[in-house]
């Protein structure tokens, strides 16, 4: 595929993945699903515009959005963003950072990590996509990963008393890695079509 081909389909993954949802992780969502004309907060939402401030919302279950106090919210330079109960992990395509989410849904940064230190031999390219297994547990960027022409998966585990992430491996790399992977609900096997 040509660069400028891949150039486009990375701006529309980048478009594409510029806010991410987080499900409130309090003993109101509960009472708010089953009690739909109730006003609790049901998700939370995260956008990143400007690249470098991230807005947050709470979300109701009618679907009205509320501002976060705080928000927008200073961030490092955003790739790309993926989510869990606990914590939004941030690309800026060099470190992957952690951004614990408080019960009112604020976000704090509270860890990093250099991906791009584990693209030997070079330390070239990085993350561009993050994504999660099913368990919220383990962390993947599809990594840009030899001098612009070859993609891998990088895997990390999450402590999540911390949020701080630990490198696990890197596949081997291949033109194929461009988009995320869905992971099956055991997290057994995963798959991307492109």
């Amino acid at each position: 595929m040509p660069r400028h081909l891949k150039s486009l389909v990375w701006l529309m993954v980048s478009l594409c993945t510029s806010a991410v949802f987080a499900l409130a992780a309090s003993a109101q969502t509960d009472s708010a699903i089953q009690n739909p004309n109730s006003n609790s907060t049901v998700a939370y939402v995260y956008v990143s515009y400007s690249n470098q401030n991230i807005k947050a919302f709470a979300a109701a279950p009618d679907g009205k959005l509320t501002s976060i106090p705080g928000s927008p919210f200073r961030t490092p330079d955003v790739a790309s963003m993926a989510v869990n109960a606990k914590y939004l992990f941030v690309t800026d395509a060099v470190y992957i950072y952690s951004f614990s989410i408080a019960p009112d849904g604020a976000i704090k940064q509270v860890a990093s990590i250099n991906a791009q230190q584990f693209n030997s031999p070079n330390n070239y390219g990085g993350p561009r996509s993050l994504f999660l297994d099913r368990s919220g547990a383990n962390v993947y960027d599809s990594d840009l990963y030899c001098c612009g022409d070859d993609n891998a998966l990088q895997s990390f585990s999450l402590e999540a008393s911390t949020g701080e992430l630990s490198f696990i491996g890197v596949s081997g790399a291949t033109w194929s890695y461009w988009e995320p992977l869905s992971f099956i609900g055991n997290n057994e096997y995963a798959y991307a079509s492109e």
